[in-house]
């Protein structure tokens, strides 16, 4: 599967400022197993839900953190991370 994942100013901002926490490559990677979970439905151990508000987005959990995604099909699928918060302020 080619991925090709594309971080929002928001989600950029917030690696910066908790860079000695969490990393772009630490956010990806989970990104990148939700999606094997959502398009190769692939049994492994990503927390996601679809969005109920907001049709086509989702949410990966990664430890405190929430990753809110949507992604576009073809090849490669891309995948647009909008917003990396604490579990508390991302909803």
């Amino acid at each position: 599967m080619n991925l090709e994942i594309v971080f929002s100013h928001q989600a950029k901002k917030f690696i910066q400022k908790n860079s000695n926490r969490f990393t772009a490559e630490m956010i990806a990677d989970a990104v990148e197993l939700a999606m094997r979970k959502i398009l190769l439905r692939e049994d492994n151990t990503a927390d996601i839900i679809s969005m109920k508000g907001r049709k086509g987005y989702w949410r990966v959990r990664i430890g405190g953190i929430r990753a809110i995604f949507r992604y576009e099909g073809g090849d490669p699928v891309i995948i647009n991370i909008e917003k990396i918060e604490y579990r508390g302020n991302v909803y």
